[in-house]
């Protein structure tokens, strides 16, 4: 296992955090003009804007959408695109000492795979539905795959 451990939140993680968010506002220009209210955690299916991620239920609907055209398929490119993307400027920015989650190396995640598992983490995580997507995949990253579990 890769060691990304930590065990206590620090100025640095309010700082990563807070990072990440603004990279996923600097990354979605269309973000100020959400029409999809997810106020009780719907996850309920509404095709996004293939531009527009602006919360973790706006990610979410790319992940799934399920359909086989070429709309879907950018879909979910982006989703798995905005995950890796957060996942390296994660590993970039953070200091080994201080992360929070272990990726496994062997054999190693893929990228459907991590999809699938943040789908399914999702569906069972309705209150992550509203936070901004930066921070749910984040959450879900660091429930999935903590350190000490790992033995990373």
């Amino acid at each position: 296992m890769q060691k990304i451990s930590g065990a206590t939140p620090s100025s640095s993680h309010a700082f990563l955090v807070a990072a990440l968010i603004a990279a996923a506002l600097v990354a979605t220009p269309a973000l100020a003009q959400d029409s999809d209210s997810t106020a009780g955690g719907d996850y309920s299916y509404k095709r996004p804007s293939p531009t527009t991620i602006t919360s973790f239920k706006s990610l979410y609907d790319m992940c799934v959408a399920s359909s086989d055209d070429s709309l879907t398929r950018s879909e979910h490119s982006l989703c798995v695109g905005y995950f890796s993307g957060l996942i390296d400027y994660y590993l970039a920015v953070t200091p080994p000492a201080s992360r929070q989650f272990c990726l496994p190396t062997n054999p190693p995640l893929t990228r459907d795979a991590a999809r699938d598992k943040l789908v399914l983490w999702a569906g069972t995580n309705p209150a992550a539905a509203n936070k901004p997507a930066a921070v749910g995949v984040y959450d879900f990253l660091t429930a999935n795959f903590p350190c000490a579990a790992s033995g990373g």
